[in-house]
């Protein structure tokens, strides 16, 4: 997502690869990134670190920066990134998968398309981490609302997206 006003251009050498070359070579990079981040807050590693640590922001982050932290979190699940409508008061598209519902449709395309079925196995865990997605936003939320006391429930979830998300990134690889 770009800047208003921004325009991006994209030049290439040689010969364009074609599709399957592209995918292969996407997919590994991607998955090689989030299972062996460089550092500890990014990908996966990043993600369990979030894990661990989410119960204690309550004693550790002022009042307002807890809300705006968690705020910050459920803007990111989003599809392109929005707050949920239980936050704002908008009926809007309220999308939180964070985008996994798409590349799980993407990649059983691709796995038909290029005889690989490894890719259709990732796409039902990117499935069951989307919606696994959709219920942590809702969890973190009731916690903004004060309808729960506790993030003890967001905290088991994320841990069980990067579960399975570590199995599909594997996958992939």
């Amino acid at each position: 997502m770009g800047k208003k006003n921004t325009f991006y251009t994209f030049t290439f050498d040689g010969q364009v690869a074609d599709v399957e070359t592209i995918a292969r070579g996407g997919l590994h990079k991607h998955a090689t990134a989030m299972l062996n981040s460089p550092v500890n807050m990014l990908g996966l590693k990043g993600m369990r670190k979030l894990a661990r640590e989410l119960t204690q922001w309550p004693d550790e982050l002022t009042p307002e920066h807890l809300d705006i932290s968690l705020h910050h979190l459920v803007e990111f699940t989003g599809m392109p990134p929005i707050l949920p409508n239980r936050l704002t008061g908008y009926e809007a598209p309220d999308h939180h998968t964070a985008g996994h519902d798409g590349f799980a449709n993407l990649l059983p395309m691709l796995a038909s398309d290029y005889a690989i079925p490894a890719w259709a196995e990732a796409a039902a865990l990117f499935e069951q981490s989307g919606q696994a997605l959709v219920t942590l936003t809702d969890v973190i939320v009731d916690f903004l609302l004060g309808r729960k006391d506790t993030l003890a429930p967001a905290s088991a979830l994320i841990t069980e997206i990067v579960d399975l998300e570590t199995s599909a990134f594997r996958t992939l690889n």
